[in-house]
């Protein structure tokens, strides 16, 4: 997998040059354990489909830990708090850097994490229940038109993905929608 490879490569480069690795130890002596801040089904498909491969080219185990919770913060926080060794990684979405640009966030990513690779790129896509009116996305445009603010759309959380997908909608189209966050 290439995706491997390269963090691999950005674990290693960064492991060399931290200064009590540089004393001769060798890494990693001891399982790594990757959290990522949101529960099973989502994120943490993607890492699960690297441990493997992960655990081979270290040599060691390589464990998934979900933390989900407040849009990522309490695996962040997780995360920032552990000993800087390179042991403990936060494989997060961009909803950690989006949400920190438009609200005040506990963990900052620029001061408190180095970002190691890019692991997928997602697309968005809008859905509703069989049984919503609006049928096409023409549709929702229109009506929202017509009628400002009256359609909603949920997001996991202010500065998701999610959210800023139907922030740009709004704006490309030039309706109002409602945004509803997850709380």
């Amino acid at each position: 997998m290439i995706g491997t490879r390269i963090l691999l490569s950005c674990i290693a480069a960064w492991a060399l040059s931290a200064p009590t690795l540089v004393c001769g130890q060798n890494f990693p002596v001891k399982p790594v354990r990757i959290v990522v801040p949101f529960p099973p089904g989502g994120v943490d498909v993607t890492v699960r489909q690297m441990l493997d491969g992960m655990a081979e080219e270290l040599g060691q185990p390589v464990l998934i830990e979900n933390r989900p919770g407040a849009n990522g913060m309490i695996g962040a926080e997780l995360v920032a708090r552990a000993a800087p060794d390179g042991y403990t990684i936060l494989a997060m979405p961009v909803g950690l850097v989006t949400g920190a640009a438009v609200a005040t966030v506990p963990i900052h990513p620029v001061k408190y994490f180095t970002p190691i690779s890019m692991l997928i790129m997602s697309m968005e896509i809008l859905v509703a229940k069989p049984s919503f009116p609006l049928q096409s996305l023409r549709e929702i445009i229109d009506t929202a038109k017509r009628e400002p603010g009256k359609i909603t759309y949920a997001s996991t959380g202010i500065g998701s993905e999610q959210h800023l997908a139907g922030e740009l909608l709004k704006f490309t189209a030039g309706v109002d929608l409602n945004h509803i966050p997850y709380q």
